[in-house]
């Protein structure tokens, strides 16, 4: 004892007072010490409120290490009130340490949700604190999904905080946020008005926060749905359950406010506050939930993300089931997208193609053989018409199948070479004024 004694002391620089109280200075009359006490923790759990659950608090490297063995650090054993669902000043034992913590709250059979009068439908939250503050914990669904993703596959403590758990917070609100804004940190946002909610500002988000869980528990309790195979399904970093999605498309906010007997978030909260400070809800504050989802949490809620489980993707112009980052033809005419570019067409609109002399999907702006004949544009005799052969009788510029001398291209039975007007059928070749083209051209 004597030895945690100095321990502790040393730490506040009382080492006099300690080696006095262990035994260790010349006053034989020195009087009685104060009993040590451990550090402190405030916790709350939320479905809604959970008030009458078990509070545990562990070691997060020795949870990692093995969940059903971890020592609870809590001098003794707690449950949050009753009629608060508050769990303030908890001790915790005093080899403890200041974290990093694993925080899990436990409904039991006396257990009630505050919202509801019945029991939470989601029976166990938790969360993680890295280091020891005076701040409430608040432990919810979105922060028990966020710990799980931190969690999953990792045995360092030191990996799963930091960055990871900063990651998996950014996917859970696009699960189970209902449109929370990004912004929100669901680790330091209480779900309930506390002592530290009374603006406008914090209230909104508090609303946010609030509604998100009670869309979620509406959905689970309302589908039958099992909020901890939603955890693993959501591991990979993609959310697919197909019941789940189509129950938060669907989502009627009238519902998730009939379940809890009130006509607004606002009301929820007022009706429900920790009585932790004098509060003036504003019925303005009504952050009611949105029912949208973002299934790879790249962004773009499902609704309007043509491919809502690929995270690289999200327009897919032609609908083959390939993005346009990964797509080179993005509206599938045939012509590649960066030819469509380099030629002046719309490389999104089928209906705009570049012209293709022979069809062989290149645009003649690209293509070195417009004719497809095999010759090269630039030794080609006929560049526009396939002539193979490169047959030319008269030797002059022009192959036989494109020479003016040759052909009739309008088709009026006047050779090119001795037609007024070669692209216009005139077979008289009428030229009243006697100037070298004809009437009709």
């Amino acid at each position: 004892m004597c030895l945690r004694t100095l321990a502790k002391f040393f730490a506040t620089g009382l080492s006099v007072l300690v080696l006095a109280a262990c035994g260790g200075g010349s006053n034989s009359n020195s009087g009685p010490t104060d009993p040590e006490t451990g550090n402190l923790i405030s916790v709350f759990g939320s479905d809604g409120p959970m008030a009458g659950a078990d509070v545990a608090v562990y070691g997060l490297q020795a949870y990692l290490d093995d969940s059903a063995t971890a020592e609870n650090l809590l001098a003794a054993a707690a449950t949050t009130d009753a009629v608060t669902a508050l769990a303030d000043d908890l001790e915790l034992s005093l080899d403890a340490g200041t974290g990093p913590f694993v925080v899990v709250v436990t409904a039991n059979g006396d257990t009630i949700d505050l919202s509801t009068g019945a029991a939470p439908v989601i029976s166990e939250v938790t969360t993680i604190v890295a280091s020891l503050t005076d701040a409430r914990v608040y432990a919810t669904p979105l922060t028990t999904l966020a710990v799980a993703l931190a969690m999953d596959g990792e045995t360092v403590a030191d990996n799963v905080i930091g960055f990871k758990l900063v990651a998996s917070q950014l996917l859970a609100k696009a699960f189970i946020g209902f449109g929370m804004d990004t912004d929100i940190d669901i680790f330091t946002v209480p779900p309930v008005l506390d002592e530290n909610t009374t603006s406008a500002a914090d209230q909104a988000d508090v609303a946010q926060y609030r509604g998100a869980n009670e869309a979620l528990a509406f959905i689970v309790e309302d589908g039958a749905l099992d909020f901890a195979s939603i955890i693993v399904d959501a591991t990979d970093g993609i959310l697919n359950d197909a019941a789940f999605i189509t129950a938060v498309e669907g989502l009627d906010v009238l519902n998730v406010l009939s379940r809890v007997g009130v006509a607004s978030i606002s009301e929820l909260l007022s009706t429900d506050a920790s009585a932790l400070a004098d509060y003036a809800v504003d019925s303005s504050v009504d952050e009611a939930p949105n029912g949208v989802i973002d299934s790879d949490a790249d962004g773009v809620n499902n609704a309007a993300d043509d491919l809502p489980f690929d995270s690289s993707e999200t327009i897919d112009t032609d609908g083959d089931s390939i993005g346009n980052i990964a797509d080179d033809d993005d509206d599938d005419d045939g012509q590649l997208d960066a030819d469509e570019d380099s030629c002046g067409s719309d490389p999104l609109d089928s209906s705009s193609t570049s012209i293709d002399t022979d069809s062989d999907n290149l645009p003649n702006c690209v293509d070195a053989d417009i004719d497809g004949d095999l010759d090269l544009n630039i030794a080609d005799n006929c560049p526009l018409i396939a002539n193979a052969d490169q047959a030319n009788e008269d030797g002059d510029a022009f192959g036989d199948v494109c020479d003016p001398s040759l052909n009739d291209f309008d088709n009026d039975g006047d050779q090119e070479g001795a037609d007024n007007c070669p692209l216009i059928a005139n077979a008289d070749q009428a030229n009243e004024d006697g100037d070298a083209f004809g009437d009709v051209c």
